[in-house]
């Protein structure tokens, strides 16, 4: 492919993208977008030329680019939440076991928090008689 070519393909995949296309993802995109056009052919044909033109070859470019920002920034996200996991996990193991008398208690001892009264109530739900306990 000549090198006008290329560049109209360039500047069609830039103005799909709103932006230029930097060396590299030029260098990646442009053969898996080849690679994807041929199948499209040898399946559903050219469309009487019009996968053939610059501009459809371009959108497949900036369908190309797209992918790999978004395939990079998902391999990122899942190692990031990978991190977060382990340092919990980490700070988990670390925590005074449940129990253990060096920990500091949440409550004062002397404060009830349900059912302060300690004598037992029955409450109807529905047609059976419950009977809560403190």
């Amino acid at each position: 492919m000549n090198t006008a070519i290329q560049q109209l393909i360039r500047d069609e995949a830039a103005r799909f993208l709103g932006r230029e296309l930097t060396e590299e993802e030029w260098n990646q995109a442009l053969p898996k977008a080849e690679r994807k056009l041929q199948r499209i052919i040898d399946r559903e044909g050219d469309a009487n030329g019009k996968r053939l033109e610059p501009w459809y070859l371009g959108k497949l470019v900036e369908e190309a680019v797209i992918e790999e920002a978004f395939s990079r920034y998902t391999i990122a996200r899942s190692l990031e939440i990978q991190a977060q996991r382990q340092a919990a996990a980490v700070a988990i193991e670390k925590a005074a076991p449940f129990g253990d008398p060096t920990t500091p208690t949440l409550y004062r001892p002397d404060k009830q928090l349900v059912n302060p009264t300690a004598k037992p109530t029955r409450r109807r739900m529905t047609n059976e008689a419950i009977n809560l306990e403190a």
